[in-house]
């Protein structure tokens, strides 16, 4: 069999599409080689202002436990904005390539520790189910917390992976010993298998805020909420009044 490229190998890595965006901060990069990480530059700053806002409110000197990476947009915006250290956990291994090639880009490798590690509320083995193959896609399940999921969704490919406890990864002591810690859940729907493998986190003192979106007319996640309030944290207002009006959204609670 004879293949003749359109073009070569060399050529592919020389046109690697690439996004700048300019910043108070200074200007960030991104790899965008697909249509989908290319949206996700395009609405880093609207398509959660909440986010953002949260992330700019981080002080100095703090850790981001990015839960849900993706392609890395608030890894990259929360090393760049506050200097923060950032811990970035994102599963599928496309995105996680691509995350780790941006941490690269923006010279932030000292700041940003990536891990290609799913979080729940097991330890062991498991199954990714990729739901959207293209890079920058989102809503892939472990396997192991795939039953009472909000979304049924059609896995169009499986993926091995590891998965861990939150808690498991704070006793390693990755996390530094003083300093506020910030806690960012973004997980398509198994929030709460997260933060029930994060008890010991969520009741340290040095957990300063949680930003995990809940859906109030899931039981187990009512549960994840009031266990939040058990450990002494409180939503902010906008969070109540969503939480109050039954509707799914982020919500930040505070320490």
């Amino acid at each position: 069999m004879t293949v003749h490229p359109r073009f070569s190998v060399e050529d592919y890595e020389d046109q690697m599409p690439l996004a700048k965006v300019e910043t108070e901060a200074g200007d960030i990069g991104f790899y965008v080689p697909s249509r989908m990480a290319a949206f996700r530059v395009q609405t880093l700053f609207t398509k959660e202002p909440d986010t953002i806002a949260w992330i700019n409110s981080f002080e100095n000197g703090a850790t981001f436990i990015d839960v849900g990476a993706n392609v890395g947009m608030y890894t990259i915006w929360a090393a760049k904005r506050n200097s923060v250290r950032v811990l970035a956990f994102e599963p599928e291994a496309q995105n996680y390539a691509l995350l780790n090639r941006n941490i690269c880009l923006n010279s932030l490798e000292g700041r940003v520790a990536a891990y290609c590690l799913a979080l729940g509320s097991l330890d062991g083995f498991s199954m990714l189910n990729i739901t959207d193959t293209r890079i920058g896609g989102s809503f892939s399940m472990l396997a192991n917390h795939a039953r009472g999921a909000p979304e049924d969704r059609e896995t169009l490919f499986a993926q091995g992976c590891v998965s861990a406890r939150l808690d498991r990864f704070f006793a390693s002591g990755d996390v530094r010993k003083d300093g506020p810690v910030y806690l960012k859940i973004d997980v398509d729907g198994i929030e709460h298998e997260v933060l029930a493998g994060a008890r010991d986190l969520i009741a340290d003192a040095r957990l300063r805020s949680v930003l995990v979106e809940l859906d109030p007319g899931r039981a187990e996640h009512q549960r994840a909420f009031q266990s939040l309030l058990t450990a002494g944290l409180s939503p902010d207002k906008a969070s109540q009044l969503r939480w109050d009006s039954d509707l799914s959204a982020n919500s930040i609670f505070w320490r």
